[in-house]
């Protein structure tokens, strides 16, 4: 059996990475051992990060030299202070002679414009020799070619849990619809997230077609303005459930339609993938992974840019041809079956996990 190891942030912490990782934990049938790095819930001071990063390493060294792994599976971001402590396991890895994945999460704009020069020089003699590397976009896959990456680039996604998946859910969703649609923001409440423009766009709908209801779900740096703001508007019909996860995120998702992220920039948020799992249709903005997995017009919409009009005329095109609302709730729920459930992702990485063993097998004397 292949015997993975798995680097990872605190499964404990909150965060798309360490939920994504939690969630493929229960359906690897290969040998994948979980080592984690990164900040740890109680640390509070960069002495103590620094101090604890020291010993990662450490500890990193001596789980090499105790036991034979195939495959050393690296998860950073891209942003300074992922690339460089996970730059250093990736540098450790190889010179233990075992072949390494990177798969890159999070992608910070500002530092991707920083990467010139010199500094692109370093990324690229690091990463670049990675014997795969995971990306949660074409564009991002695009732009790694494009700076000379010469490793395999796969477009992955995130996955959500096999049991969020249940037929029944969506049927009685479509039984349930007459004539009212229940808007979902499910992110964090933040203003990257489009929490300000998602309110706008509901305002204008709200005007037009009084028994909409937009619920909001999650927590964030913007809530409490945010919640002053539908406030100040006098924005009717809107709840405000905070962070929710296992049965009361079921029932969240259960009870919507639409999916409404006007968001900045992304990666490929499991909510979204969640979203399509229980047949909501997806509005929202062609950034990030999310323009590979949305089909305009049959998954929901792209919308350019962040004008709430926008927004808010794709919603009431839903709300105007139900037939068209159930024909893509039925389209993202098979699709996010197929591609999205945890299951299926752990597939796709064993298989790329055997491939790479094999190669290498090959390529021995």
């Amino acid at each position: 059996m292949l015997r993975i190891l798995m680097l990872t942030p605190d499964l404990d912490t909150p965060g798309g990475v360490s939920g994504l990782l939690a969630t493929l934990r229960d359906f690897f049938s290969v040998g994948v051992e979980y080592f984690t790095v990164g900040k740890r819930l109680h640390e509070s001071s960069w002495f103590a990060m620094f101090r604890r990063f020291l010993g990662d390493i450490r500890r990193f060294r001596r789980t090499l030299d105790a036991s034979h792994y195939d495959v050393v599976h690296v998860n950073p971001s891209l942003e300074f202070k992922a690339v460089i402590r996970d730059g250093v396991f990736v540098i450790l890895a190889r010179r233990a002679g075992v072949r390494t994945v990177v798969m890159f999460h999070g992608w910070k704009s500002d530092f991707e414009a920083s990467l010139k020069g010199w500094r692109l020089c370093v990324f690229k003699r690091v990463f670049a020799k990675a014997d795969a590397v995971l990306v949660l976009a074409s564009e991002l896959r695009e732009k790694l070619e494009y700076w000379g990456f010469s490793a395999p680039i796969t477009v992955e996604t995130t996955a959500f849990h096999d049991a969020l998946i249940r037929s029944d859910t969506l049927d009685q969703k479509l039984r349930r619809r007459r004539g009212e649609v229940r808007l979902l923001f499910f992110s964090r409440v933040e203003r990257t997230k489009g929490i300000y423009e998602t309110l706008d766009a509901y305002a204008m709908v709200k005007a037009r077609r009084p028994l909409v209801k937009l619920t909001v779900a999650g927590s964030g740096t913007a809530l409490d303005a945010a919640k002053q703001y539908a406030a100040d508007r006098r924005l009717p019909d809107i709840s405000w459930v905070g962070y929710v996860q296992g049965r009361e995120k079921a029932r969240v998702l259960e009870d919507a339609d639409v999916f409404i992220l006007p968001t900045y920039t992304e990666g490929l948020p499991v909510a979204v993938l969640e979203a399509m799992a229980f047949g909501l249709a997806i509005v929202t903005r062609p950034v990030g992974g999310l323009r590979d997995i949305i089909i305009d017009g049959q998954s929901g919409y792209l919308i350019e840019g962040k004008d709430p009009a926008a927004f808010a005329g794709a919603i009431e095109r839903l709300i105007e041809d139900p037939d068209l609302l159930e024909q893509m709730s039925r389209n993202n729920h098979c699709e996010a079956v197929a591609r999205f459930a945890a299951s299926a992702a752990a597939r796709r990485l064993e298989a790329l996990y055997e491939r790479l063993v094999c190669t290498h097998c090959q390529l021995d004397p």
